[in-house]
C-alpha cells in the first residue's frame, strides 16, 4: 500500500522540480502508481475476497472506455500522445484503487495523505504570491487546477472539521489554509465551486441559521483579510480578465461547432485545442474548452459525454445510497459515514469546478469515480469490528 499511498501524496505535485522528476521518460506517480498496480493484482489473485463493485458505475465507466478508444481510432489518434497518457493514468488509478482499497481505514488514510499534501502545495502558493507572482500555482503549476483541489479538499476538511473531535483543529486549520490558498489564486471557478459546496453543507445541515452566520462571518474575513483581486476578476474590470473571458467565450462558440462537425463519436481525444486554431487568424490563440463538460462532448461526441455524465451522476448517487444505508445501521454517525459525506461535498463542488476548466483526466476526479466503484463493499469501522467479535 506503501506506493498506492505515495501515488496519492503526488496528485499535488505536478510540477515540483524534484516531486514531478521523470525516471526513464516516467514521472514518479506513474511509477508508483505501476508498483501499486502489480502489487494490487498480486494481492488479488492471492485473495479469496471478491471485489463488490456498482454495477450501474462500471456499465458507464465502461463505455466512457469504448467511447474514449472508438473516438481515438476513427480520427487516427495515437494514444501515446497528448490526452493518451492521462487517460491510462486515470485508469491505472482506478484498477489500483479496486484491488488495494478494502476498509474505511484505508479510505482514512487516502483522505489524509490528501489534505496533507494539498497542505503542502498551498504553502507553496503562499511562498510565490509573497515572492510577487499574482496568480500562483504552486506545485500544480496551473492557479486554476490548483484552485479545483484546493475546492475538493476544502469540501473534505469543512465536514471533517465538523465531525472530527479531537483532529478538529487540524481539519480546520487546514480549510483556512487552503481557502487563502484558493483566493490567492484568483480562480473564479474554485469560486464558485467552493460556494455551492459550502451552499450545500449548509443546505444539508440541521442548525442552518447558526452555520449561515458563522459561514458569513468566515468568508468576510478572509476575502477582506487575504490579499485579492477577485472583485476586478468577476466584474471584468481588470483588462487582463476581460479579455480572458471573451477569449473563453469565444472558445465556447467554437466548441459548439467542432460539435456539429462529428456529433457522435467526436472530433478526437486531444484535439479540441488543435481544432480551435482553425478559427482564428493567429495559431497561438487555440486553447483546450475550459469546460470538461464542452471539451467531453466535442472531442468524443455523444458517445462519450453521457456516460462521463452518468458517472458523475452514480458518484453522487453511490456516496448518498452508502450514507442513507449507515444511517439506518446505526443513529450514530460512523467514520465511514462521515469520510462519505466528506467526499460527497467535495465532489459536488469540484463538478462546478470543472464547468470553467478541462479536467476531464484529473486524478482527483477520477480517485472519486473509483472509490464510488467499490464503496458500497467497504464495511464501516463498526461493522469491521462486530465481525471481528463474531468470529
Amino acid at each position: 500500500m506503501f506506493f498506492y499511498y505515495l501515488m496519492i501524496f503526488l496528485f499535488a505535485f505536478n510540477t515540483h522540480p524534484i516531486l514531478s522528476a521523470e525516471i526513464g521518460g516516467f514521472t514518479t506517480v506513474k511509477i508508483a502508481g505501476g508498483i501499486a498496480l502489480i502489487y494490487g493484482i498480486w494481492n488479488h489473485c492471492g485473495s479469496n475476497r471478491k471485489s463488490k463493485i456498482s454495477k450501474s458505475m462500471l456499465a458507464f465507466f465502461t463505455f466512457f472506455v469504448f467511447a474514449f478508444l472508438i473516438s481515438s481510432l476513427l480520427n487516427c489518434v495515437p494514444l501515446n500522445v497528448r490526452y493518451g497518457p492521462r487517460f491510462v493514468s486515470a485508469l491505472l488509478l482506478v484498477a489500483c484503487t479496486i484491488f488495494l482499497v478494502k476498509d474505511t481505514k484505508q479510505i482514512s488514510k487516502i483522505i489524509y495523505i490528501l489534505i496533507i499534501s494539498m497542505d503542502f502545495s498551498t504553502l507553496w502558493i503562499i511562498k510565490q504570491y509573497l515572492g510577487g507572482m499574482r496568480r500562483p500555482g504552486g506545485t500544480f503549476g496551473d492557479s486554476n487546477y490548483y484552485a479545483i483541489a484546493a475546492v475538493f479538499i476544502i469540501g473534505l476538511t469543512l465536514v471533517l472539521g465538523k465531525n472530527g473531535q479531537q483532529r478538529s483543529l487540524f481539519f480546520y486549520g487546514s480549510t483556512i489554509l487552503n481557502s487563502v490558498g484558493l483566493i490567492l489564486s484568483g480562480s473564479r471557478g474554485g469560486i464558485l465551486g467552493i460556494g455551492v459546496a459550502v451552499f450545500y453543507l449548509w443546505w444539508t445541515s440541521k442548525n442552518k441559521i447558526r452555520n449561515a452566520i458563522v459561514f458569513i462571518i468566515t468568508i468576510t474575513t478572509l476575502v477582506t483579510v487575504v490579499p485579492n483581486n477577485l472583485e476586478e476578476r468577476f466584474n471584468n474590470t481588470n483588462t487582463g480578465a476581460r479579455v480572458s473571458t471573451e477569449h473563453r467565450v469565444r472558445i465556447l462558440e467554437i466548441g459548439w461547432e467542432l460539435f456539429k462537425t462529428k456529433p457522435v463519436f467526436g472530433i478526437g481525444p486531444g484535439n479540441y485545442k488543435i481544432e480551435s486554431g482553425d478559427f482564428f487568424e493567429d495559431k497561438q490563440l487555440s486553447r483546450m474548452a475550459h469546460n470538461s463538460y464542452l471539451e467531453v462532448l466535442t472531442e468524443l461526441g455523444l458517445t462519450g459525454i453521457f456516460p462521463f455524465l452518468g458517472m458523475c451522476f452514480c458518484c453522487i448517487r453511490q456516496f448518498q445510497k452508502k450514507i442513507r444505508s449507515l444511517k439506518q445501521r446505526d443513529e450514530r454517525k460512523s467514520e465511514l459515514e462521515i469520510y462519505c459525506r466528506a467526499i460527497l461535498i467535495g465532489f459536488m463542488g469540484y463538478l462546478i469546478g470543472v464547468v470553467f476548466l478541462s479536467a476531464e483526466y484529473e486524478k482527483i476526479l477520477w480517485l472519486c469515480f473509483a472509490l464510488a466503484l467499490i464503496i458500497a463493499a467497504i464495511p464501516s469501522a463498526a461493522s469491521e469490528d462486530s465481525a471481528l467479535d463474531e468470529a
